[in-house]
């Protein structure tokens, strides 16, 4: 069975840096194929909880229950609103 995760790299702006820095850590996991998606200006409540209904649907989809590895944040949002989105996780 192959070994399959979703990720998500997840920022204020274009994304660009968390894709970066999230790509080159996903190099130490050899074993692991990783789905991933890229979720821009993520800069309002709004398009967090729209973050959160894709991150939950991609949980769902794999059958794993722990959301921790299911993201990567730039700073800003990181700041703002990583908070939100992780709150929102938990109570799923």
């Amino acid at each position: 069975m192959e070994n399959r995760r979703s990720i998500f790299f997840i920022s204020d702006s274009t994304a660009i840096t968390a894709h970066t820095l999230g790509k080159s850590l996903l190099t130490r996991f050899e074993n692991v194929h990783f789905d991933q998606t890229i979720l821009p200006f993520v800069n309002t409540i709004e398009r967090a909880r729209q973050a959160v209904v894709k991150i939950n649907k991609a949980v769902k989809k794999d059958g794993r229950r722990d959301r921790r590895h299911y993201y990567s944040a730039g700073k800003a949002a990181a700041a703002s609103l990583m908070p939100f989105i992780l709150s929102e996780l938990k109570g799923i």
